[in-house]
């Protein structure tokens, strides 16, 4: 967990704090730490997940769902993105061997960026 959020402080040049809205795709074991130290650094944390939900999705909802907001990947993204200073990619996607995949439709992040 803390070197996940290290990474994150480093990249952004400054502590995670209170004053910050994070997106985090993804409900694996990953997505999981990285949303424990986001919830310990009092930010505000919204995780997004792909349906069919997964035993880790179910999992992850159960003991999270008072500190946390859920979301599905669809289109309703694009207005969580456009209102996080923090986006966190705790999927596969972007690694081998999906390195031609994105976390998220392309549509999506078209439209977030605009």
């Amino acid at each position: 967990m803390y070197g996940a959020i290290r990474a994150i402080e480093e990249k952004i040049k400054r502590s995670i704090n209170s004053r910050d809205k994070c997106l985090v795709i993804g409900t694996g074991g990953a997505a999981r730490a990285i949303v424990q130290g986001l919830i310990q650094r009092k930010s505000s944390v919204t995780v997004c997940y792909r349906e069919p939900k997964s035993i880790r999705t179910n999992s992850l909802m159960k003991d999270l769902r008072r500190k946390v907001e859920f979301i599905k990947n669809t289109k309703e993204i694009v207005r969580f993105i456009s209102k996080a200073n923090i986006v966190c990619n705790a999927t596969s996607a972007g690694m081998y061997p999906h390195i031609n995949e994105l976390p998220l439709k392309k549509q999506f992040i078209a439209k977030a960026a605009k």
